[in-house]
Formats: C-alpha cells, structure tokens, sequence
C-alpha cells in the first residue's frame, strides 16, 4: 500500500513516517526480520538528519535486539556524538546507558 499513490512520490515525509512507527511496533513484538526488511527500504539522503537519525536509532534497537552488540555500539556512538551536537543532553544519556549495556554484554 505504501508504494502505491498518493504514498509512492507525494507524501514522502509521510510515508516515511508511517514506515517508521510500522519498524518500530514490529521491533517491539520482535518481528526483527520484518522490521530489518522494511528499514532497508527507506530511501532518503544522509543528508537528511532526522530520518538518518531515526534510521539508525532504529538499526541500533534491532542490533540490540538481535544481541548484535558489537554492530550496535558503533551506531550508537554516532548517534550520541549527533545528539551532542544538537545539544540534546537527554538523548546522549540515554545513548550512554545503551552504549553502557551493550558493552557490558560484549565483555560478558
């Protein structure tokens, strides 16, 4: 449905919201495949900050999810590095905790 009118060329913030929060639910129900299927298929430019920074803040969930810690902690340093930028000190410290965890489970 999403790659039919109005969705495939008009609304394409939209749409790639709606993909968004469908990754999003499906990583919470652990339907890791079929969130990784359609987060591959978003196409946007790195340019483009927000939606590269959710792309990749939802990479790192599945990551995380999968126990593909030494995928994720790379990602989440991007992720805390742009959320310092930006000034969101919430954001890095969520990040740091994520970073923390994954870590701690790469040693274990």
């Amino acid at each position: 449905m999403l790659t039919l009118p109005p969705f495939d060329r008009n609304m394409s913030s939209l749409k790639d919201q709606l993909i968004l929060e469908t990754v999003a639910r499906r990583i919470h129900y652990q339907q890791l495949e079929k969130a990784q299927t359609l987060l591959n298929g978003i196409e946007y430019n790195e340019g483009n900050d927000p939606l590269d920074l959710a792309v990749k803040n939802l990479q790192s969930e599945i990551f995380i999810k999968e126990k593909k810690f030494e995928d994720a902690v790379p990602i989440l340093q991007h992720l805390k590095t742009a959320y310092e930028v930006q000034g969101h000190t919430e954001a890095v410290n969520a990040v740091l905790e994520k970073i923390r965890a994954s870590e701690e489970m790469l040693t274990n």
